[in-house]
C-alpha cells in the first residue's frame, strides 16, 4: 500500500488487540447480568510487545504517518505510544468526545456538563500530550454524534457563530486537526421517532439496555437520538434535491430532515456560510509556524464560558479566544494586536482596547504586534 502512494494509516480500535486470556469471571455490571467488554480486552497487559512488534515490521520501515484510535490509554502511558520511540505518530484523546456520558459504551448515563468542564478535559489532554509528542484534534468522527449538537447545548444557537466558533477552537490547537464530513457545512443530529429507523447496531443495543436499566421507551429513545452513531452516518447534504444529491435512490438511513437548508451547494454560493470560513480557518493555519508548531498554553482557564488559550513560536504570539455564550463577555487585553481570523468578519484590522467585549459565540484570533508573523 505504501508503495503504491498510501501516505499513512488510521489504525482502528488497537488498544483492543490484546486479550486477557484467563477467562476469569467478572462481577456484572448492568441490569442484564453481562460486563463490559473493555474490562477483559482493552489495553491489557502486555499489549506493547504487540504493538513494538506491528511498528517494527510495518510502519518503522517506511516514511509513513500513524495515528492510533487507542482509548483507554492513561496519560502516563502516552510516552510509549506517542513519544520519540512510540508505537504511533499520534493518537486520538476520546475524553473531551465522551464529557456527555458517564460511560462512552452506556449512553443512559447522562452527564451534565458546562464550558468549564470541557475547557479542563481539552486543557489536559493538550498540556499532556505536549509533553511527550503530537497530538490527533478532533471534533467529530464515525463513531460520535455531530458536534454542534453536542457542545451547543440550545438549539436557537446552532447557528454560523457557534459552528465556526467550534471548527476554529479546535483546528488552533496543538497537533493535527481533522476534519469529519458534514462539520464544514454544520450538519446537525437528527431525531428519529422509532428505534427502526437506526442502522448502527450500537444505537439498538443502547435502545434495549436503557428499558433493561429501567428506563422507559420513550427516554431510552431520547438517548439514542442525542448519541447514535447513525447521526454522523447520514448520507451527505450536497444539495437541497431528494436525498441531498446523494443518490437517485432511496438511502440505506434516513435523511436528516434539514438537508434542504444545510447542503454544499447553498454554501459553496455564500462567502459567508460555514463552508467559506472553514477554508479561512485552514489557510490561516496553513501559513502560521505558529499555530502548527507553536507550544500551547491555557489562559483564562477559571472564566466559565470563554475558552482561551496562547500559542508561541519563538517571538511570535497568537491569542485565540472562543466565547461559548449566547452573552458578550469582557477580555483584557494587554496590548496591541493584529486580527488574522474574526467570525463577526468586523473591518478591525487592529485590537488595541484594553477591555474588548467578546460577542455571542465569537472566535477572534489575534497576533500580538511586533512579533514576526511565521508564513
Amino acid at each position: 500500500m505504501v508503495k503504491k502512494g498510501i501516505a499513512g494509516f488510521r489504525v482502528d480500535a488497537i488498544t483492543f488487540i490484546k486479550k486477557d486470556q484467563n477467562f476469569d469471571n467478572l462481577p456484572a455490571d448492568g441490569a442484564d447480568g453481562l460486563v463490559k467488554c473493555t474490562k477483559k480486552a482493552r489495553n491489557q497487559a502486555g499489549i506493547e510487545e504487540f504493538l513494538h512488534e506491528l511498528k517494527e515490521e510495518t510502519f518503522a520501515k517506511y516514511d509513513c504517518v500513524t495515528i492510533g484510535e487507542a482509548p483507554g490509554v492513561p496519560y502516563e502511558q502516552y510516552g510509549d505510544f506517542i513519544g520519540d520511540n512510540g508505537y504511533f505518530s499520534m493518537i486520538f484523546d476520546f475524553r473531551y468526545a465522551d464529557l456527555d456520558v458517564a460511560s462512552g459504551s452506556e449512553w443512559f448515563k447522562r452527564v451534565e456538563w458546562n464550558v468549564l468542564d470541557l475547557k479542563k478535559l481539552i486543557f489536559k489532554s493538550q498540556t499532556e500530550i505536549q509533553k511527550v509528542g503530537w497530538g490527533a484534534n478532533f471534533l467529530e468522527n464515525h463513531d460520535q454524534n455531530r458536534s454542534l449538537s453536542k457542545y451547543i447545548k440550545e438549539e436557537e444557537n446552532r447557528n454560523f457563530y457557534s459552528a465556526t466558533m467550534l471548527g476554529a477552537l479546535f483546528f488552533y490547537l496543538r497537533g493535527t486537526p481533522f476534519i469529519y464530513q458534514g462539520q464544514e457545512i454544520g450538519m446537525t443530529n437528527f431525531k428519529r421517532k422509532s428505534i427502526e429507523e437506526f442502522d448502527d447496531i450500537s444505537s439498538i443495543d443502547q435502545y434495549y439496555r436503557s428499558m433493561n436499566e429501567g428506563f422507559s421507551a420513550e427516554e431510552a429513545l431520547h438517548f439514542i437520538n442525542l448519541r447514535s452513531r447513525d447521526n454522523s452516518r447520514t448520507p451527505f447534504h450536497w444539495n437541497d434535491q431528494e436525498y441531498g444529491g446523494f443518490s437517485k435512490v432511496k438511502p440505506w438511513l434516513g435523511m436528516n430532515d434539514n438537508y434542504r437548508s444545510i447542503n454544499v451547494e447553498q454554501q459553496e454560493k455564500d462567502p459567508n456560510s460555514i463552508l467559506h470560513f472553514y477554508k479561512k480557518i485552514i489557510q490561516l493555519r496553513q501559513k502560521s509556524e505558529c499555530l502548527i508548531y507553536g507550544e500551547i498554553e491555557p489562559i483564562l482557564e477559571e472564566h466559565p464560558t470563554i475558552v482561551a488559550y496562547k500559542r508561541k513560536y519563538y517571538a511570535e504570539e497568537i491569542i485565540c479566544y472562543f466565547n461559548f455564550s449566547c452573552d458578550e463577555q469582557k477580555v483584557v487585553l494587554d496590548d496591541k494586536f493584529d486580527v488574522l481570523l474574526d467570525n463577526y468578519k468586523e473591518d478591525k484590522q487592529t485590537v488595541s482596547e484594553q477591555e474588548y467585549f467578546l460577542k455571542p459565540y465569537q472566535a477572534l484570533i489575534l497576533l500580538k504586534q511586533g512579533a514576526s508573523h511565521h508564513e
